[in-house]
């Protein structure tokens, strides 16, 4: 009886073992297929946040700059990918999720921003159209009636002429 218990303790050792061993030899391609799937859907998000920003005018050089680093993440996770290194591509594709992650939330910040700004310019440049357009107006009926008054003056008074 002794005997079966420490069969049976041994073959759970044994699977429990074989059952965690893919995990420490490393990932498997499905593994890897899907880190670089999720890379690219972020490294997209990101990129279309990026677009946002700068359509509503943020500076955004430096974002354009960590997408290039996370765009050539991702080709070296494809890379190590096609060599069935899957680990490698587990990391890389990790390493570009995450930075085009942050790029993603950054981007979404600077477009917030700048739609701030632009409502608070906006009030500012509609008050100074409408100061001008009423500027011009007055000026104009200013003239208007300078001219008029300015010339009914000078048709009353008659000179005289003297030989």
């Amino acid at each position: 009886m002794k005997h079966w218990i420490k069969i049976a303790l041994f073959l759970i050792i044994v699977t429990c073992l074989l059952s965690g061993l893919p995990a420490v030899l490393g990932f498997s391609a499905e593994d890897a297929s899907m880190g670089i799937a999720g890379a690219k859907r972020s490294l997209q998000i990101a990129f279309v946040n990026v677009s946002g920003a700068e359509n509503a005018g943020g500076n955004v050089s430096a974002l354009l700059i960590q997408l290039n680093e996370a765009g050539s993440d991702l080709t070296m996770a494809e890379v190590a990918f096609s060599n069935s290194n899957y680990s490698e591509a587990v990391n890389q594709a990790h390493t570009c999720k995450a930075l085009a992650d942050s790029i993603a939330s950054e981007a979404a910040t600077m477009e917030n921003q700048a739609g701030d700004r632009l409502s608070r310019v906006l009030p500012v440049l509609v008050g100074g159209f409408i100061g001008s357009v009423a500027l011009i107006v007055v000026l104009a009926l200013t003239w208007l009636w300078f001219k008029r008054h300015s010339t009914g003056r000078l048709l009353r008074s008659r000179p005289k002429v003297t030989v």
